[in-house]
């Protein structure tokens, strides 16, 4: 088992994105180095990386991405993730082998009181056996002798599936959803409000590119609040992420303008065919344009055109994204409170 130094996680970036995207069920996107380190960046500050790798002879190595979180209530191990747990820490191309090696190797790095690794995917079903049953099982047969072991609230997203294309989504719509979306796009176009591409080439530098951002949300509802991403943490997280995606090539970014001002913005980014919706916002006398929709509306349609994506992942439930997704993903957490013997 390799102990990887915060400093030199980068150089296993293409290794660790190779094993995630061959572990069924996990949600690829936010379980790569691009989505738990930005978030680490933002949000973990208190927290001390614990980034493990094992390569078994003739296999894709095996990754424990954890983060050590201390207090005077105890120790908790948690993914490197500090914040929502939407990425699997744990990746193997043999988790059978790998949980029961983090389970006899953990204990001699860190003097842990819990165990809370979320991103876990749901099982659906316990009928299989041995190296072929869920990921949640393998873990808790690894952890068996650590102590009790349960299965915690994990996270939802809302998925679009765009493999069917664009008429097969409209067509699944409801009857009011479509009038309404449309209805939104025929006034947007009415009032002048068009979508512009935000970096369209290498000459926009990312920190300017994200800044724009920053001024729509300065005057949006979120930073009348001082919420979105003006609080510090989020800022820092998604300028990290902003940039990285900026660098690979990774970042869709639309700006909505009425004249000459901005008034609204959307972005994310392509993985492995599965667009990962981060942030949407505009500006507070914006509402009644509804351009949350037309911006929603026009990545959807640059993702049908692409043909580059799978699956736009919109993030965690609310109601609103029910109307546009087709399905959703829900993984849990698995829990070790580690006994005192």
């Amino acid at each position: 088992m390799d102990l990887i130094p915060l400093s030199e996680i980068k150089q296993f970036h293409a290794e660790i994105e190779a094993t995630v995207d061959n572990v069924p069920e996990i949600d690829t996107w936010c379980s790569s180095p691009d989505w738990a380190m930005a978030t680490f960046v933002g949000f973990g500050e208190s927290v001390e990386p614990l980034m493990l790798r094992h390569r078994y002879p003739g296999e894709r190595a095996s990754f424990a991405l954890l983060g050590i979180n201390r207090s005077e209530a105890g120790t908790v191990i948690t993914g490197i993730e500090p914040m929502w747990g939407f990425g699997c820490p744990v990746v193997s191309p043999t988790p059978q082998r790998f949980a029961t090696h983090l389970a006899q190797h953990l204990p001699s790095l860190v003097d842990y009181d819990v165990l809370a690794l979320a991103g876990i995917p749901i099982p659906q079903s316990v009928s299989s056996r041995g190296p072929d049953l869920p990921l949640l099982h393998q873990l808790a047969l690894g952890f068996a002798s650590h102590g009790p072991a349960y299965q915690a609230e994990g996270i939802t997203r809302q998925v679009i599936d765009l493999r069917s294309g664009e008429d097969a989504w409209w067509a699944t719509r409801g009857s009011k959803f479509r009038r309404n979306v449309r209805r939104v796009a025929a006034r947007a176009s009415q009032q002048d409000i068009r979508i512009v591409e935000l970096v369209d080439s290498d000459t926009v530098a990312p920190d300017a590119a994200f800044s724009r951002l920053l001024e729509i949300e300065h005057r949006s509802w979120k930073g009348i609040e001082g919420s979105g991403m003006l609080a510090p943490e989020m800022e820092r997280m998604y300028r990290q992420l902003f940039r990285r995606l900026h660098a690979t090539g990774r970042l869709r970014a639309y700006v909505a303008v009425r004249g000459d001002t901005d008034i609204g913005y959307i972005f994310g980014g392509v993985r492995n065919r599965r667009y990962r919706g981060l942030q949407l916002s505009y500006v507070a006398d914006a509402g009644s344009t509804s351009v949350g929709h037309v911006l929603q509306l026009h990545q959807l349609r640059e993702l049908f055109s692409s043909g580059e994506a799978d699956a736009y992942d919109m993030g965690m439930d609310m109601e609103y994204k029910r109307r546009w997704a087709d399905h959703s993903q829900t993984t849990v957490t698995f829990v070790v409170h580690r006994s005192s013997s």
